[in-house]
């Protein structure tokens, strides 16, 4: 799946999401314009050179598109992380090759990039112990002062629910927070359990250059523990 051209498009993209992401925890809708004007020109040469070997790639690319759309409305994805994955699934269309250990340049990026995240909860997990914060979720958060966590990327993972603090572990994506803090205010607390928000796009950068250079991490898994 080595496309110098498309792979350098796309890690650019990718890179100028994640700095923004970083700061901001925000990518604004006109960043993704000009990729996605990069990635309908490619396109547009592939079907003028060559439409039967396009077509393939284009028809998975499409319904990716539909899938993380999906899932946006869903609200299991976040906006700029769905957008940004529509952009790659049309900047770099290709039909799985599973034998290779590929889905698509977009899947594969995306579950390589959830494996990288995987790994959070054993880092929060040595943080909670050596603090010697223990609790139901040390392996999701860590503990903070409250005001603490009103000006941090975090979600306040504790809500008073009828008179009682108690942890939500779900979190819904772009839900106000306002209120939550003043509930836990109000409730007299002052630490809390707070998850950090860190940006898809972190993970998602490296996940897409190892779906290029090695493949579909869990695939590639998966063929090793069954073969």
């Amino acid at each position: 799946m080595d496309d110098p051209v498309r792979l350098g498009i796309a890690l650019a993209m990718l890179a100028g999401a994640t700095l923004s992401d970083l700061r901001t925890r925000r990518v604004a809708n006109v960043y993704w314009w000009p990729w996605l004007a990069a990635a309908l020109v490619l396109l547009a040469g592939d079907l003028l050179s060559d439409p039967r070997a396009a077509l393939p790639g284009l028809a998975w690319a499409v319904g990716t598109v539909a899938l993380l759309y999906g899932l946006w409305y869903l609200h299991l994805f976040g906006g700029a992380d769905a957008k940004g994955l529509m952009v790659l699934a049309l900047l770099w269309p290709a039909a799985p090759d599973l034998l290779a250990g590929h889905t698509t340049p977009t899947l594969d990026g995306l579950v390589n990039a959830s494996v990288l995240v995987a790994v959070l909860p054993a880092l929060l997990l040595a943080w909670n112990l050596v603090r010697g914060d223990l609790g139901g979720p040390m392996f999701v958060a860590v503990r903070m002062d409250l005001e603490h966590a009103r000006a941090r990327h975090v979600w306040p993972m504790e809500r008073v629910v009828d008179g009682r603090v108690r942890v939500r572990v779900w979190q819904r994506i772009g839900e106000p927070l306002d209120d939550a803090y003043r509930h836990l205010e109000e409730a007299g607390v002052q630490r809390v359990w707070a998850t950090p928000k860190i940006p898809f796009m972190l993970a998602l950068l490296p996940g897409v250059l190892l779906a290029d250079r090695v493949g579909n991490l869990l695939l590639l898994g998966m063929a090793r523990l069954l073969g």
